[in-house]
Order: structure tokens, then C-alpha cells, then sequence
């Protein structure tokens, strides 16, 4: 922890409060306990030859959810009290709204730009930031560029939830010196290849474009998973699930299969091998039954597909993952299974595991349970 980390956390800490945004910071995070969200700063100092090109990294991370948004900035100057403002400037004025619309309030939301774009199918609420730049911009450069951008936004296969995109564009002496195109933290293989031919005018001035924006649409996997690490029991985070717009059936989905996905991705990460269940059961307060196919679920393809994508980036050494992935049946019969000390875990085949969930006083849709696959409650295993 360096004294320009927490200097430079105080100061975002004073920005959200500008915004009637309390948080309790602890060196270089921010803890936003009424939005249940934690921020952290880090900063990184390049080294140049020349003292005078004196510049810092300021990463911002949010996590909103389990996978963390991670905005990116330089800040210039003379002395670090310098570059330290740069960059939280450049923050400012590019990203700071964008979030604060997305996960805050919308009380400031006349910084933003606000659409609703239909995306595979879908309509996402976009919330774009500022296109800030630095340099000389040529006064013809206009939003040709932008168009091309979002056109091809709007080609992506995204699923329901909350995604981030970030572009930036950098040219100096007519010749390209950096461009990207980030989604959800990563190179966007689709719309990458694109940006350096975008309409983009060429000078003999060094200048730079960057914009950074939300896409938020229906159930977020990633946000909910957040909520129910927070607790011992998946099913005490329920009421705040709901809170999030679910109704009953989904936030039940939810607490049942995320924990599931999050086991199945952990385990088979511990080289266990062997297949998982396809299936699952759902029951009411009538012990009407209904089997569930899992390879159709949505809510638990997508909470495969974040587990997976967590464990790919890292952040399966993170307390919420693992917290997750120990609250499913799975990992539980790992555990009772490795009590053994004869036991090895490569022996172990889960394929006859099966979750059951309850559904309160909803109605299940007519379907019977074949009488020679019984239910058993959920942390029963056969």
C-alpha cells in the first residue's frame, strides 16, 4: 500500500460524497455498505529517461459483482500531486457517471447519454460516458468513428446482465500508436480488428479518443452471484435477489444453481474427473414436482459460463468464489468423500447428484416426476 494509493482513494472518496454517495474507505478500497459494492485504487508509476515524462497507471475496480470492472487511466505531470489529479480528472469527466448511473443513482444522469439498444435479440439500456481526448483533435474528425463503433456493438451475441466496453484510439505523425477495444475487461476479438480502420482522421498531431460504457439488460448472473457469496446460506440472500426486480421463481433459481455451477467449475478445476448432472428437481408447498433439464436452464448456463470465465481470469482465489463453490452439493460430497483418507478424489463420479429446490406457493407447470426417480432433499445424495 503506497501513501499516493490512499491519497488518491481519499480524493474518489470526496467525489462520490459530492454525489450523496457515502462510503467507509480502508487504505486504498471504499466500502459502499447501502449498495453493497467495494472500489479499489491502484496505482502504478512508469519510469521514463526523461524526468519531465513523469506518468502513473490509476487502475479503478469495482466490484459490483464477482467480475470486476477495471477502468484504466494515465495521469501526466511535473511532481505525482500532478499526475495524481490527471488521472482522476480523466476519470471524472470519462467513467465516474457511467458507474454512478449504472450502480449508484440516476440523479446525475444528465452526464450521461442514455439508449436502448436492441442487441441479440434484447433490448440493453446503454449509459455512455463522455468521448474524452487528449491532444490536438482535428476540428473534422466528427462521430463517423462512433457510428462504426456502436454499429458493431450491436452485432455482439451478449447474453442477459451487465456488460462494459471501452474504447480508445491514439495516433500521432498520421500513423496509428495505440488502439483497443475492450469488452468486459478483455480484447473484444470481434470488434479489435476494426478500430484502427474506423473513420478516424489522420494528422500530424499526436491525439487520442477514448469512451467508456454500460449495457445492462435483464437477470445479472455476475451481480447476484456477489450477493449470495455474502452470506453462509444461498438462500438468506432471497430477499435481496428480489430486490433486485426477480421474481420469487428466479431469485429461487438462482440461489439453487449458482452455487451449483460455481462447485462443478471449482471441482473439475481440482482435476476431479467424471461427469455432473444434467438435472435437477423443483418442488412446492404442494410437493408438486417438476424435473428440471439443466442444459436448457439459462440462469445456470450463465452461471457456468461466469464461473468459467472467473477461473480463466484468476479470480477463483477470490473468498466469494470459493465461498460459492462450497455451498453447493458437490462440494460437500467432495468433502465427505475426502473425510476418508483411503478416498481419492479422481475416484469420485457425480453424475447421480440432484438438487432439489423449493418454490414456495408457486405453481409448477404439469409435468410428472418418474415414480422410480424420487426427490430427495437438497445435501441428499444417492
Amino acid at each position: 500500500m503506497t501513501h499516493f494509493e490512499i491519497t488518491t482513494t481519499t480524493i474518489i472518496q470526496e467525489l462520490f460524497a459530492n454525489h450523496g454517495i457515502d462510503a467507509v474507505r480502508q487504505d486504498n478500497t471504499l466500502e459502499f455498505t447501502n449498495q453493497n459494492i467495494r472500489l479499489e485504487v491502484r496505482l502504478f508509476v512508469h519510469h521514463a529517461d526523461n524526468p519531465a515524462q513523469k506518468s502513473i497507471q490509476m487502475d479503478v475496480v469495482l466490484f459490483y459483482g464477482l467480475l470486476p470492472i477495471i477502468e484504466s487511466f494515465s495521469g501526466f505531470g511535473q511532481d505525482d500531486e500532478q499526475m495524481i489529479n490527471d488521472a482522476v480528472y480523466h476519470f471524472t469527466v470519462s467513467s465516474f457517471h457511467v458507474l454512478l448511473s449504472a450502480f449508484f443513482t440516476d440523479k446525475f444522469d444528465e452526464q450521461v447519454k442514455k439508449e436502448t439498444w436492441q442487441i441479440n435479440q434484447q433490448a440493453f439500456t446503454a449509459i455512455l460516458g463522455n468521448v474524452i481526448s487528449r491532444g490536438n483533435v482535428p476540428d473534422d474528425l466528427g462521430f463517423s468513428w462512433h457510428d462504426e463503433y456502436v454499429h458493431e456493438i450491436k452485432k455482439l451475441p451478449l447474453t442477459q446482465g451487465t456488460h462494459w466496453l471501452r474504447l480508445y484510439y491514439g495516433q500521432s505523425n498520421s500513423q496509428v500508436i495505440a488502439y483497443e477495444a475492450l469488452f468486459n475487461n478483455k480484447h473484444c476479438q470481434t470488434i479489435m480488428p476494426l478500430v484502427e480502420n474506423f473513420s478516424w482522421k489522420k494528422s500530424d498531431n499526436f491525439y487520442s479518443i477514448r469512451q467508456f460504457l454500460i449495457l445492462k439488460s435483464g437477470i445479472d448472473i455476475n451481480r447476484i452471484a456477489y450477493l449470495i457469496s455474502q452470506y453462509d446460506n444461498q438462500y438468506d440472500a432471497i430477499e435481496p435477489i428480489q430486490a433486485l426486480g426477480l421474481t420469487q421463481l428466479d431469485a429461487q433459481k438462482c440461489a439453487a444453481f449458482i452455487p451449483e455451477a460455481f462447485g462443478m467449475v471449482f471441482i473439475k478445476a481440482l482435476g476431479v474427473q467424471g461427469e455432473f448432472p444434467k438435472t435437477a428437481y423443483a418442488n412446492n408447498d404442494d410437493n408438486d414436482t417438476i424435473l428440471i433439464d439443466l442444459t436448457q436452464e439459462m440462469l445456470f448456463c450463465q452461471s457456468l459460463e461466469l464461473a468459467q470465465q472467473l477461473l480463466d481470469d484468476g479470480y477463483h482465489h477470490q473468498k466469494q468464489f470459493l465461498q460459492l463453490a462450497m455451498m453447493s452439493a458437490a462440494f460437500n460430497l467432495l468433502n465427505t468423500f475426502l473425510a476418508d483418507d483411503d478416498n481419492q478424489a479422481t475416484q469420485l463420479d457425480f453424475a447421480n447428484i440432484q438438487t432439489l429446490f423449493h418454490i414456495g406457493s408457486l405453481t409448477l407447470p404439469t409435468q410428472e416426476t418418474p415414480k422410480t426417480q424420487k426427490p430427495k432433499p437438497f445435501w441428499k445424495f444417492w
